[in-house]
């Protein structure tokens, strides 16, 4: 079968990053064409911009199946063009984006359910994901599955290092916008260092927030080094390795509710202790992970201190739990069933 692939947002965001996980499996016994979204352009210009270049690559290709990463318009109606030839549309959904803005919640939310209504699989990451997009969108039930967030284990696995730092280095990897909520891990993070002053807070990633996380990081006066945006993902794993610990946080929103974490998967995958909290998707890891109640930075702060310092081994059940059930490969696999068996 022949695949094209159009994601609905640039380079350096986690979903273009997800698509080309998804890709890589695909290629094994399918061909696949991933189309290339622009590098790192601000949102709204990428909206615009990218419109005539999905367009025509579309005119001039032909797939049996579309898989749309995220339902904006430049990547759905690509899509829609390959449907005229006779396509199957494979929407994947992996949140909701009208859940983190105000003035265009609306607007978003009615442009994404118009084009997901046209397509022929629609798959959602979690059950309350799956309840929201239905009940949103009215899609039928017979058009909804669920499908895992993956991990790519040949990157993401167990390395040992030489490397030894002079600090206990927590990592972040992940796009800075309004869904990373670094806000609240520099916070406890600073509460952490007045409790050890060996500590240093690495933070993978670009955004239109780095800016703003930089100036708060400085006026707290913590440790904290921004690497920016890392494409390659093999760096991004050794930058793991060399850590001691994995973060992550979601605030009790209405975005994070229906969020899945790759970062947290990652992270387990090469056996690394995680500090995160109990919202959303982050619950379903509670045995593998150092959780804090949602809210209680104070509480997230002793956590990560337990990560970094007083590590039980739990990570390393979350590692096998990650490794044998959570591969890209077995996802993709899973994925290609459900669409088989309509």
């Amino acid at each position: 079968m022949k695949f094209l692939i159009f994601c609905s947002l640039p380079r350096n965001s986690g979903s273009y990053v997800m698509g080309k996980y998804i890709s890589k499996s695909l290629a094994k016994h399918h061909k696949v064409d991933y189309i290339n979204s622009f590098s790192r352009l601000p949102f709204n210009l990428y909206y615009l911009a990218s419109i005539p270049i999905y367009v025509l690559k579309s005119l001039f290709r032909k797939s049996d199946y579309v898989i749309v990463l995220k339902p904006f318009p430049a990547a759905c109606i690509a899509a829609l063009i390959q449907k005229l030839y006779g396509a199957k549309i494979i929407l994947d959904i992996d949140d909701i984006d009208y859940g983190y803005t105000n003035y265009l919640a609306k607007i978003t939310k009615y442009i994404q359910s118009l084009f997901a209504k046209r397509f022929d699989f629609i798959f959602v990451h979690n059950k309350e994901l799956m309840k929201k997009v239905q009940q949103d969108f009215k899609i039928s039930k017979e058009k909804l599955f669920l499908r895992e967030q993956g991990v790519d284990l040949a990157v993401f696995r167990p390395i040992k290092t030489t490397k030894k730092n002079e600090k206990k280095c927590l990592i972040f990897t992940g796009h800075l916008n309004a869904s990373s909520y670094l806000d609240e891990i520099i916070k406890a993070f600073k509460l952490a260092s007045a409790k050890k002053n060996n500590l240093r807070l690495v933070i993978i990633g670009d955004g239109y927030k780095k800016p703003a996380y930089e100036r708060m990081a400085k006026k707290l006066n913590i440790d904290a080094k921004f690497l920016g945006y890392i494409s390659d993902q093999e760096m991004i794993a050794r930058h793991i390795a060399y850590s001691s610990a994995g973060v992550v946080y979601y605030p009790n929103t209405i975005g994070n509710k229906y969020r899945c974490s790759m970062k947290l998967r990652e992270y387990l995958s090469m056996g690394k202790p995680v500090a995160c909290n109990d919202f959303g998707d982050l619950k379903r890891f509670k045995n593998y992970t150092y959780m804090s109640d949602t809210g209680d930075i104070k509480a997230f702060s002793e956590q990560i201190l337990k990560a970094l310092f007083h590590s039980d081994k739990r990570e390393l059940q979350g590692m096998s739990y990650v490794r044998k059930n959570l591969s890209w490969d077995s996802v993709v696999e899973d994925m290609l069933k459900k669409i088989k068996a309509v």
